[in-house]
Parts: C-alpha cells; structure tokens; sequence
C-alpha cells in the first residue's frame, strides 16, 4: 500500500499474492519492486498502469529487496 503520510491514509494499493513483504522502487521511479515472501516470487509493477507486469522466480522466502546502484563505481 502507499500512505499519505501527511493524513495517515492508504491512497493505494497493489493486489499482489504470496504474502507481499518488502517493496523497492527503481531508480527510474517507473516500477514498484515487490517481494512475493510465501510463494518465492517478485512481483515487478508497472507504476504508470499500476499493472503487475512480471513475476520472477526466486529462492525460498524473499525478504528484503534493495537495488545497488553501480554509477558510482569505477
């Protein structure tokens, strides 16, 4: 969900299954990264549709999601 933090209130929300845990969003603002914690996926959102776009596959109980950003690297 995202909340008004000013009013305390959900604006909205993303119907995603699998107990969503964790969400991150890329570094381009234009999708909504979401941990799936039960049914070992990531749910990538199309915030322009509000769309589930992809489903990844991954390991048993996803928790945490960060993105690491290598610009800054030489």
């Amino acid at each position: 969900s995202i909340i008004d933090t000013q009013t305390l209130t959900i604006t909205k929300t993303f119907p995603v299954p699998g107990g969503p845990d964790d969400m991150e969003v890329s570094e381009d603002g234009k999708e909504l990264w979401i941990t799936n914690r039960w049914i070992r996926q990531v749910s990538v959102v199309d915030l322009s549709t509000d769309k589930v776009v992809r489903t990844i596959p991954v390991g048993k109980s996803p928790h945490g999601i960060f993105f690491e950003h290598h610009a800054a690297r030489q």
